[in-house]
């Protein structure tokens, strides 16, 4: 196993000592007012020492900024992460370098008085020394990321053609293509299923659908579903039960996305969990916001801050990913990784592996961001498991369907575009986006999917005369 670099946090603290040399320096020496060159060199000083104390704060802001790419990194290991660590690395030995030079300027500026040249020179090597550690630190990191596994060199496809299916269905690769109405109405994924489990085998555990050429973000979350298969460990039942899809016995969620964001920007590893989702029955506290972690500090992909700090008065402090606000319902789309009780319901991670979650109940949301609760609850995986029972751990890859809705066949390029998506969101290994999250590296490595093409079943037959492709 790769042993993680120490944190970053204590780097921060040596940042201290220098800014313990730069309160030695004090402020600008009483000068006589008939003095006018004593007085302008004093002005000088005054000036230095303000530039060194914003170029530390700027150090710390930096080292902070790393700090939380190394925690990151800890929790989803991958290019991605990495890229970010390389970024904010560079970042702070700008910083240094800007401190470094401040200091220079300092001593330059203290010509005048002896002991605080000397004491300017000497925060000039403690700031050098500083910096090498930092370096030994970050180098660390990067051995760090040089270590892990390479990135996943996604293949061409092989090309694809479209292949009539059924009326009204095709296939593009591994992509299910249906030519008919958008489902574009509250849960209408659950129809679409309906209608394609009478012509298709029943292979999918998950099916993403893509609506072309656009949908409203809201309306398709609106139209996706989640439907009951009766697994412990995940609280009350899904919306929908068994009895709604029954030609299906495996499908368990619809998640409806827009085609023009596709499976990398959409929401997509959100949608994983709409079937496990927070369904956990917390009286006072949870659930909250529909299926989402609500005021927590879950800090996962269906939401929930990072981290809630009390302040002291009976409030806290919610603060989201990489410093930014928190979101109740989602975290960024495919930007970020699965928090651990996600990891668990999804049936990649033990229960022991989910620490304290807190959730606030009656909340109330203050001008200044600070949330006042009239409840609040505090669970781990243990806890969860002695009130809803344990998640059997997941042992085979997840089944993904990738089906095209639209009102005629796209164009080869569109649907080419939607199936290098899907291979790369799907990946067996980090893949080549930093920007983005995929599967592999949100779970850090546990998960691994199949996409699947349809197989239509026997009453399925190619039309006369076969759809064609769109301009």
């Amino acid at each position: 196993m790769l042993k993680v670099p120490v944190s970053a946090a204590v780097w921060a603290l040596s940042v201290l000592a220098v800014t313990s040399v730069l309160g030695a320096c004090g402020g600008a020496p009483l000068a006589p007012a008939e003095d006018d060159p004593v007085r302008a060199a004093a002005a000088a000083d005054d000036e230095a020492l303000v530039v060194v104390q914003e170029a530390s704060g700027r150090v710390r802001g930096a080292l902070l900024r790393r700090a939380r790419a190394e925690d990151a990194a800890r929790a989803a290991p991958g290019p991605r992460a990495c890229d970010r660590l390389t970024r904010a690395g560079e970042a702070v030995d700008h910083a240094w370098d800007a401190l470094a030079g401040a200091h220079e300027a300092h001593a330059r500026s203290a010509t005048r008085w002896v002991d605080r040249q000397r004491r300017a020179r000497d925060a000039v090597a403690v700031v050098a020394q500083q910096r090498r550690l930092d370096q030994a630190h970050h180098h660390a990191w990067r051995a760090w990321c040089a270590a892990l596994p390479p990135r996943v060199d996604l293949p061409s496809p092989s090309p694809a053609t479209v292949e009539p299916l059924c009326e009204g269905l095709a296939r593009f690769g591994e992509l299910l293509l249906v030519v008919g109405p958008p489902p574009d109405t509250p849960h209408a994924g659950l129809a679409l299923a309906r209608r394609l489990s009478r012509r298709l085998e029943d292979d999918w555990e998950y099916l993403f659908v893509l609506v072309e050429p656009a949908l409203d973000p809201v309306r398709a979350d609106a139209a996706s579903v989640a439907i009951e298969r009766g697994e412990p460990g995940r609280g009350a039942p899904a919306p929908f039960g068994p009895d709604r899809l029954p030609a299906w016995r495996d499908l368990r969620a619809v998640t409806v996305l827009d085609g023009a964001a596709g499976l990398r920007d959409g929401p997509s590893l959100r949608g994983l969990l709409r079937a496990d989702a927070n369904r956990l029955d917390l009286p006072g506290c949870s659930p909250q916001f529909g299926d989402a972690w609500g005021y927590s500090d879950v800090g996962g992909q269906l939401g929930g801050a990072v981290r809630l700090t009390p302040t002291g008065d009976g409030r806290w402090r919610p603060e989201g990913r990489d410093g930014g606000p928190a979101g109740w319902i989602g975290a960024g789309g495919n930007r970020g990784p699965f928090a651990p009780v996600e990891r668990y319901l999804l049936g990649l991670a033990a229960p022991e592996e989910v620490g304290p979650i807190t959730f606030l109940g009656g909340v109330e949301e203050g001008p200044d961001g600070t949330l006042a609760a009239r409840s609040r609850c505090v669970v781990d995986g243990p806890a969860l498991v002695e009130r809803f029972g344990r998640r059997p751990p997941r042992t085979a890859p997840l089944r993904i369907g990738v089906a095209v809705v639209a009102s005629a066949l796209p164009a080869p390029a569109t649907l080419e575009r939607h199936r290098r998506a899907a291979a790369a969101l799907f990946a067996p290994g980090p893949d080549d986006d930093p920007l983005h999250t995929n599967l592999f590296e949100a779970t850090g490595g546990r998960g691994a999917a199949q996409v699947l093409p349809p197989r239509p079943r026997s009453g399925c037959r190619p039309p006369s005369p076969a759809p064609t492709v769109g301009p």
